[in-house]
């Protein structure tokens, strides 16, 4: 659903040594209170590589943590089950799991049993809370495997309170109308 008004925020450091950084939450939540050209904002970060349990063998794949308004933004729903909910995005919320088609094909044989069921995520329990489109990619990552699984924000400790925890990536979209 219109990707032309897709944009990702990023700060910039000051100075000539300047660098971009991620965001803090705080950050996040004055943009969102205070932004007229976005109709919303996402936040995502890489959890690079994880243990996967709950799925016959053990294996490690490529995962992505996602917040409940990320998938808003990107105008894009399970095809069985739901998104992340803003509790999983704190840090004592539950710990869920949002699998792609081909995990769902491969650990669950595409049953509608599988929303509800435990994965361990390096060693951790998470539930299966819904399944992505067979399309679905996110992040584009050229070259590389497309993250099989996004794991709910779960914040951790003290992060929602400190600004300068800037561990967070940022997507918006822009209003109707609007151009960078």
């Amino acid at each position: 659903g219109h990707p032309d008004e897709l944009v990702e925020v990023r700060m910039r450091g000051l100075g000539p040594s300047s660098f971009e950084t991620g965001t803090s939450w705080l950050n996040l939540v004055d943009w969102e209170r205070t932004a007229i050209s976005f109709t919303g904002f996402g936040a995502h970060r890489s959890q690079p590589f994880v243990g996967l349990g709950g799925c016959g063998t053990a294996m490690e794949v490529r995962a992505w943590r996602m917040s409940a308004k990320a998938f808003d933004v990107l105008k894009v729903s399970p095809v069985l089950g739901r998104s992340f909910s803003a509790d999983e995005d704190e840090a004592s919320g539950p710990r869920s799991v949002i699998i792609s088609d081909i995990l769902w094909r491969n650990c669950f044989s595409r049953s509608e049993t599988a929303v509800g069921r435990q994965m361990y995520i390096d060693g951790e329990p998470y539930t299966v809370v819904g399944v992505m489109p067979d399309t679905f990619e996110f992040p584009a990552l050229i070259g590389r495997d497309k993250p099989p699984l996004w794991l709910s924000l779960n914040l951790m400790a003290g992060q929602a309170a400190d600004r300068k925890a800037r561990s967070l990536s940022i997507i918006a979209r822009l209003r109707p109308g609007v151009t960078l």
